[in-house]
């Protein structure tokens, strides 16, 4: 079993990252080509969002009920057609195997698990490991020009995080008077109380998210953390 992990989930996820604002954002480019000169030329970033012309299998993952399901993608075939994608999607695919369709999508650490996977079921043990070793290369390359790292002021304190633990204070005091009236045993008491501390630390997190992305969409700029997190490179939500 070899699956990436890490810094190579980190630099599939910056790489497949879509940026709004970015550089030639919106140009139309006529192959992979053009959209590479057009990024050495500094036209383009790679998180510029092009559409370019394509022929052949297309997985478009942004489309999906499951938008990491490579697996059971639907794969559509485009003849000579415009694709909306990235600069850094185009970079992505040009290092996978011909014979695999372009996944047009955000790569996180299941995305990439699942096209290792997806590979080795319809073509077998010895593409698999060459695309492995592609994929590790370019994912290693663009996990550092990522130059990821953070400080304390990329850990935002979200706004109703006071409401929220006073709610479930005011929630385990309430327990605590069913168990002192005898309504509740003190087992029951116990997993009311770590259900209760379990669903506001959920809420927390999801609210930090939230106004993670906000920060994100207002001032352009990515949150380091919630690209570890949101990947599976580094974390979880919860911690």
């Amino acid at each position: 079993l070899a699956v990436p992990s890490q810094d190579m989930v980190l630099g599939g996820y910056y790489l497949t990252m879509r940026r709004p604002g970015a550089t030639g954002e919106g140009r139309v480019f006529s192959s992979f080509d053009a959209v590479l000169l057009a990024l050495n030329e500094g036209l383009v970033e790679t998180q510029t969002q092009i559409r370019v012309r394509y022929t052949g299998d297309f997985i478009n993952l942004e489309t999906q009920y499951d938008n990491q399901d490579v697996i059971h993608g639907d794969v559509e075939q485009v003849e000579n057609e415009l694709i909306d994608t990235t600069v850094g999607r185009v970079i992505f695919n040009s290092h996978l195997p011909d014979v695999l369709p372009f996944m047009n999508g955000l790569m996180k650490k299941r995305g990439l698990q699942e096209l290792v996977g997806y590979c080795y079921s319809k073509h077998g043990n010895d593409l698999t490991v060459r695309m492995l070793d592609e994929i590790k290369e370019v994912c290693f390359y663009y996990a550092t020009r990522a130059g990821v790292s953070f400080g304390i002021d990329d850990m935002l304190i979200p706004s109703t995080k006071g409401d929220l633990l006073e709610s479930a204070r005011k929630n385990v005091l309430q327990i605590e008077k069913q168990r002192s009236s005898g309504v509740i045993t003190a087992g029951e008491r116990h997993n009311k109380i770590i259900d209760i501390w379990h669903r506001a630390t959920e809420q927390v997190s999801e609210e930090m998210f939230r106004e993670m992305q906000q920060v994100e969409e207002d001032e352009g700029e990515f949150n380091p953390i919630r690209m570890m997190a949101d990947s599976g490179a580094r974390g979880s939500r919860e911690q």
